[in-house]
């Protein structure tokens, strides 16, 4: 099946000495992902997490991206689901794309840049004509894209609505967006560090009805 022929690819490329990045249509987040399949994915990304330097989807039109946590204890980030927007447009949505820069010695992301068509300008212009968006270092004033990097963003949006207001913004595409208070910054974390689909707490009833047995 899908997940055998992953652990597959993953466990030549760590006999490899090499580093694999991840793609797929469907992202590990609420709404979007089965929970027996999240656990899955998710006991994956922690087994490979030293050869994994991230994780690649879409679906949902929308810009995010969540963080992985060691199962034991989803304390420590081992590694990022990149969510990215959508050239399709819909209602609400800007065209968009996102370029990764990625260190060639390392396969480290260190930044990615996202470009959104304005659809008002082109079908103005008769053109479709991508502009640079942002850049994630800057507009999220990060150190680093590596976990850390992403689970201290996500940690802030409960003390700095600031932060949580950028998150939104990008989120929509530039479109306006509910300014995002203390329920809507605590929603976001939830989502972002996957806890409202409750992966650790299926991998500890998991080990609880194995050790049962």
């Amino acid at each position: 099946g899908a997940f055998e022929d992953i652990v597959d690819e993953l466990q030549a490329c760590e006999d490899a000495g090499k580093k694999a990045f991840v793609m797929g249509h469907i992202p590990p987040i609420s709404g979007s992902t089965l929970l027996p399949w999240g656990l899955a994915f998710a006991q994956i990304v922690e087994r490979y997490n030293e050869t994994i330097m991230g994780t690649f989807t879409g679906h949902t039109h929308t810009d995010e991206f969540a963080v992985y946590y060691d199962l034991a204890s989803w304390t420590q980030p081992q590694s990022v689901a990149y969510v990215a927007p959508s050239v399709t447009t819909r209602a609400d949505k800007n065209p968009a794309m996102r370029i990764y820069e990625v260190d060639e010695a390392t396969a480290i992301i260190v930044d990615h840049v996202t470009h959104h068509m304005l659809l008002p300008e082109a079908n103005a212009a008769g053109v479709a004509n991508f502009h640079e968006f942002y850049r994630a270092s800057t507009a999220y004033d990060l150190p680093t894209l590596e976990p850390i990097g992403w689970a201290n963003l996500a940690g802030s949006f409960i003390r700095n609505q600031s932060a949580a207001d950028t998150y939104q913004r990008l989120y929509k595409g530039g479109l306006p967006y509910d300014p995002c208070g203390f329920a809507c910054a605590q929603d976001l974390l939830y989502e972002i560090q996957l806890q409202k689909m409750d992966i650790v707490g299926a991998y500890r009833d998991a080990r609880k009805a194995i050790a049962e047995k």
